[in-house]
């Protein structure tokens, strides 16, 4: 449990640079929203080149899979093309890149086979 959350917040912390980084030449910044509030569904508040709002989950990735909570999957469907799920790869318990963004996962997951 303890890597888990060690894993969980240097991923958020590497998603946030990576967010920081994409917004430095707009007026918008990302907020880490987890650190407050762990029971949004989401971890950070970002923006589009738009200004328009995205809902990020950040998931490190073990062994290709992630748990998503029955929270995280409600906040996704509520929110639908503005949530996004970044996968976060490790390697040697660092976060090396983000290995897939995921828009929609719940349209993704549940809705595609329909």
């Amino acid at each position: 449990m303890y890597e888990k959350k060690i894993r969980g917040e240097l991923a958020e912390k590497f998603v946030m640079e990576f967010e920081r980084d994409k917004l430095k030449e707009y007026s918008f910044f990302p907020i880490r929203q987890s650190v407050d509030d762990v029971g949004l569904g989401y971890d950070i508040l970002s923006y589009d080149s738009d200004g328009k709002e995205m809902f990020i989950e950040v998931k490190s990735i073990k062994n290709n899979s992630f748990f998503w909570s029955e929270n995280e999957i409600a906040t996704s469907k509520e929110f639908k093309d503005d949530y996004f799920i970044y996968l976060v790869l490790f390697e040697n318990n660092k976060p090396i890149k983000i290995k897939q963004i995921i828009q929609n996962p719940y349209n993704q997951i549940f809705n595609k086979n329909l």
